[in-house]
């Protein structure tokens, strides 16, 4: 029906006679007689091609008129009842205007590009083009900004009209030029392949790089400007720049690496690494870090850890150290380096599958020196291992909450077989009892029969079945857990998911233990209040009240906007350790090497840490505990 405000006369001429009076009187501009009249004609219920011309002549005088409302009406009617009409894509451009002179940008954006959609003759997509540009940008849509200038350059292109041509260009590079999101320019870049303005892209994101004291970064998009646009006129100065920047580093007296995976699998966790290591850096006072220097390569590369590359990398920038590599599978094939070189490298990973002594419940001593291993005395590791994480729970849960009796439900995958023998092992050290560990496979979502396993196993030793209720069998008699925890050492959503599940079979109030895989916000979200209580270790926790810990969050959310990982917190904690040395006076490798492996106690924000050179470092846990819905540091 009309709008509520319509004055709905009745009488007058009728037929095309009306139509035609109303065209008239568009024409002279009078649009509330157009208004009047084709309120009139439309008592007559018109269709098609003349329907569809009263509805867009009423809809743009309503609109002439600032009735908005009513000319969204009747517009919205011609495309509703005569879509394919000629009048349609007119119709859409003018709700497009309507929509945007009301602020309701993605309604005016969705009726603008159905109308370039209907009509794609240039006289009338241009001024529409215009506007979708302007829409585009406000909404921080780079890539259809770019997308829709480019294609008024294609219209001026075809039209011969160089100056217009050099406009939009102008514009797409005023565009580009002011745009600081990194991710909507790395779009930008994908979209547009080796053409412009991918060019342009590639360069506001080396300028970026910059700005964020982003080194790896900013050498990388160089690189790939130069592979994709090798004849481009900017050629010759970037490769200028590059080597201007590599000669910047060599010329300082002491310089450190980061060999770290920044592609592939593993680039998440090499690029927090990465990070790490740069805020542990940057808080040193510009003046004091003046004559230090980074190089960082990409162990990920094609040749990124063939040991003749890493030597000549080391060489090339006289190396003192590296923070690198990070997975334990890669130190092995820097090892050579770091004996030929007397090159100290210290992963801010964890030495896999390493089980050192259990360290003494006193932990304000300094743990008894571990001969160095002599093969690799130049390999550092600045990880909590698996075995660590292990003993810490299992220590915890012994001394700190009285338990005597545990059960152990695993993943059958090697990470978890390793954590449930360790766990075990340092249970019965510690004079408790495992009575029975119950694997799973990985990819297990139902537990019942795993729970229901421990359960029989449990009653065969210290569980117990009872009282007798009246009416109904033992199987629905009560349940009285016969031990003190479960250890459960898969990852966060495992572990929310089996806390529900334990819950049903009467296991809610049984503690429930975990490793540094839980400290997730997925055991909140899968386990909700089942996991109430339950216990982990880990290397690094963001929320820690430790001064030094806050301090290092701060610096690194500043920088980046996002909390740290385990991984930025080790390799902070490496990078500060080679500092420290530089700092100290060491000059050449050997210097730094014997720094690091004399290392005790270092107050770390991943945990205090004892070095130990060819060996997993010893460190002391982190204990995190869920407490009202929330993860809490413990120790």
């Amino acid at each position: 029906m009309p709008p509520a405000n319509s004055t709905g006369l009745v009488g007058g001429a009728a037929g095309p006679a009306t139509l035609e009076a109303a065209k008239a009187a568009a024409e002279a501009g009078d649009d509330k007689r157009v208004i009047e009249l084709i309120q009139q004609w439309l008592q007559t219920r018109p269709t098609g091609e003349a329907a569809a011309d009263g509805f867009y002549l009423i809809g743009q005088a309503s609109w002439h008129v600032q009735q908005p409302d009513d000319a969204i009406f009747y517009l919205k009617k011609l495309l509703a009842d005569t879509p394919r009409s000629p009048r349609a894509a007119g119709a859409s451009a003018l709700l497009g205007q309507i929509y945007a002179g009301q602020g309701s940008t993605a309604e005016a954006i969705a009726f603008f590009e159905k109308a370039t959609a209907l009509d794609d003759s240039p006289e009338f997509r241009l001024p529409i083009e215009e506007q979708l540009a302007g829409l585009y940008r406000q909404t921080g849509n780079l890539i259809k900004a770019v997308d829709t200038l480019l294609t008024m350059r294609r219209m001026a292109e075809a039209a011969g009209d160089a100056a217009a041509v050099a406009a939009v260009e102008g514009r797409i590079s005023d565009l580009i030029d002011h745009e600081n999101d990194v991710e909507r320019l790395q779009r930008l870049a994908a979209s547009a392949a080796k053409r412009f303005p991918t060019d342009l892209a590639l360069l506001r994101l080396a300028d970026l790089a910059v700005q964020q004291h982003e080194p790896y970064d900013e050498e990388q998009w160089l690189k790939r400007f130069l592979t994709d646009f090798s004849k481009h006129p900017k050629a010759a100065d970037i490769t200028t720049r590059l080597r201007a920047n590599v000669d910047a580093v060599k010329d300082k007296s002491s310089v450190v690496g980061l060999l770290l995976p920044l592609t592939g699998p593993a680039r998440a966790f090499g690029r927090n690494a990465l990070r790490g290591a740069q805020v542990a850096w940057e808080a040193v006072p510009a003046q004091d870090r003046a004559p230090f220097g980074l190089a960082i390569r990409d162990s990920q590369s094609a040749d990124g850890l063939q040991a003749d590359a890493v030597e000549r990398w080391a060489k090339e920038f006289h190396l003192l150290a590296v923070v690198g590599p990070l997975l334990n599978r890669e130190t092995g094939q820097v090892a050579p380096v770091a004996r030929r070189l007397e090159l100290p490298f210290i992963s801010p990973g964890a030495l896999v599958g390493s089980a050192p002594p259990r360290p003494s419940p006193d932990t304000t001593k300094e743990p008894a020196k571990e001969p160095a291993a002599a093969s690799e005395p130049y390999l550092f590791w600045n990880g909590l291992t698996l075995a660590q994480q292990a003993q810490a729970v299992a220590d915890y849960a012994v001394a700190r909450l009285g338990a005597k009796r545990f059960m152990v439900l695993y993943p059958d995958e090697p990470y978890a077989r390793t954590a449930a023998e360790i766990f075990s092992d340092t249970v019965r050290a510690l004079q408790g009892e495992v009575i029975a560990s119950i694997s799973y496979p990985p990819d297990t979502t139902d537990y019942g029969a795993q729970i229901r396993a421990m359960k029989t196993s449990d009653l065969n030793r210290y569980g117990a079945i009872g009282p007798p209720v009246e009416g109904k069998p033992p199987d629905e008699w009560p349940y009285t857990p016969g031990f003190d925890a479960i250890f459960l050492p898969g990852d966060a959503e495992q572990g929310g998911l089996m806390a529900a599940q334990l819950a049903f079979y009467d296991y809610e109030r049984t503690t429930l233990l975990g490793v540094g895989s839980w400290n997730r916000q997925e055991l909140l979200t899968f386990g909700g209040r089942f996991v109430e209580g339950a216990v982990m270790a880990d290397g690094f926790f963001a929320r820690s009240p430790a001064p030094a810990v806050q301090e290092f969050v701060r610096r690194y959310q500043l920088r980046y906007h996002e909390e740290p990982d385990l991984f930025a917190a080790q390799a902070y904690d490496a990078m500060r350790m080679i500092l420290s040395a530089l700092q100290q006076g060491a000059r050449n490798g050997r210097q730094v090497g014997e720094y690091l492996g004399g290392i005790r106690l270092f107050p770390g924000v991943s945990g205090q840490t004892t070095l130990v050179p060819g060996q997993a470092a010893q460190k002391q846990p982190v204990i995190v505990k869920v407490q009202g819905g929330k993860l809490i540091q413990v120790n």
